[in-house]
């Protein structure tokens, strides 16, 4: 008895023709791409969110900082000097000074910096402030009924390309609070 070769057929057939698999392998790179790409997107706007809170957070740090500076001074005055950064001055009944200074950077940013000592510097911090196009200072020399000095103000205005947000932002403090409250308090 002879033995006939049986016919090929593609029900008998293992295994996959050599179209599907490039059809698969097509079809998972296409994934792969989708999936790089948006995790891509999401570690950039993830980037972007961080930056911005450390701005914001190094704004609010500063306001704090300028509040608490304005309360416990006796006066304030703002110098512009030619060719160098706005000046908020503000001193202490004790000749303390704390200075602070907007000063343009290269990039088109602001970086403010607050100096505060008697005679030597015994504070000094530094504020970069990437997204900020301006910073102003402003003092607004009202007089209480109680003979407190008024506001002083810091006016930041964002960049005209990074226009998320409020555009321009105002930082105030009472100057001579602390003095006023304590007045009040020994009456």
């Amino acid at each position: 008895m002879t033995m006939r070769p049986r016919p090929f057929s593609r029900s008998t057939a293992r295994g996959y023709s050599l179209i599907e698999m490039m059809i698969v392998v097509s079809m998972l790179a296409f994934v792969l791409l989708m999936c790089t790409t948006t995790l891509h997107a999401l570690f950039r706007l993830d980037r972007a969110e961080r930056a911005g809170l450390v701005e914001a957070s190094a704004l609010d740090r500063m306001a704090r900082l300028l509040r608490e500076d304005a309360h416990a001074a006796a006066a304030a005055r703002v110098e512009r000097p030619p060719g160098k950064g706005e000046r908020l001055i503000l001193t202490q009944s004790d000749r303390k000074t704390t200075t602070y200074e907007a000063i343009a950077a290269s990039d088109g940013s602001v970086v403010i910096d607050r100096r505060a000592g008697a005679g030597e510097l015994e504070a000094r911090e530094t504020f970069a402030l990437k997204h900020v196009g301006a910073a102003r200072f402003e003092v607004d020399a009202a007089v209480s009924k109680s003979g407190g000095g008024g506001l002083a103000r810091l006016v930041v205005t964002r960049r005209e390309e990074l226009r998320a947000g409020p555009a321009t932002r105002v930082f105030e403090g009472a100057i001579g609070r602390d003095a006023e409250i304590a007045r009040e308090a020994g009456r």
